[in-house]
């Protein structure tokens, strides 16, 4: 994945960040919005396409794709690439490795594609939550090493308030609340705690949403 960035960019990282700005700058546009999209493919080549997923409503998908089409032209005529997009709904979310994701907005539609990157065949709801704790201390430790990966995560949930997720907006306003008051030693404690509320909203810790391919891949192989 990141020699297939380093070869799309030419080992330019800031322009791949300025890509992300800029597409999560189109994201803003459209409404009503979606409840999460990501790249979900990078170009091995010049030329290949980079691919959009889109989770949204039914109902709702095939007119957010196209009117997110549009916006996304102008992403494409400034970095000289072409986006391809692909919608999915709750019922046909794929089966998406978690070190080839980057989300762009909302809440990441697959918490359990985490726990895959550790075990591939998940059996029962107990062994997923075991294998996302086992993640969490891996977080709570690159946390320790890198306190920058709190400003962004504070960043990114201060970015999803400003937008209606539902049910997922108490999730939101507690990750918010516990970003800006925890110290990294107590949030460090929290995210390896066995506690209900640290089990609940472990399946929307923003850590995962701010993560880099790179970040990602080191978390999933350490």
């Amino acid at each position: 994945m990141i020699k297939a960035l380093l070869k799309l960019f030419q080992a330019e990282t800031n322009r791949f960040e300025a890509l992300l700005d800029a597409l999560k700058k189109e994201l803003e546009i459209p409404t009503p919005y979606p409840r999460s999209v990501w790249i979900q493919e990078l170009p091995d080549e010049y030329g290949d396409p980079l691919v959009i997923g889109v989770l949204h409503e039914t109902r709702r998908l095939a007119n957010y794709i196209h009117r997110l089409r549009t916006h996304l032209n102008r992403v494409e005529r400034n970095f000289d690439i072409t986006i391809e997009i692909k919608g999915y709904t709750k019922a046909d979310i794929p089966d998406l490795k978690a070190d080839r994701v980057t989300l762009l907005f909302g809440i990441m539609p697959f918490p359990d594609k985490y726990s895959r990157g550790l075990n591939t065949k998940p059996a029962t709801h107990q062994e997923k939550d075991k294998q996302m704790l086992a993640l969490s201390h891996q977080l709570a430790e690159a946390i320790e090493n890198d306190t920058s990966l709190v400003r962004r995560a504070k960043e990114h949930v201060q970015r999803m308030l400003q937008n209606d997720h539902g049910s997922a907006t108490k999730d939101i306003e507690e990750w918010c609340s516990i970003l800006e008051s925890y110290s990294i030693r107590r949030l460090s404690r929290f995210l390896t705690s066995t506690s209900e509320r640290a089990g609940r909203l472990r399946q929307s810790n923003p850590f995962f949403a701010i993560l880099s391919p790179e970040e990602r891949y080191r978390l999933l192989n350490t």
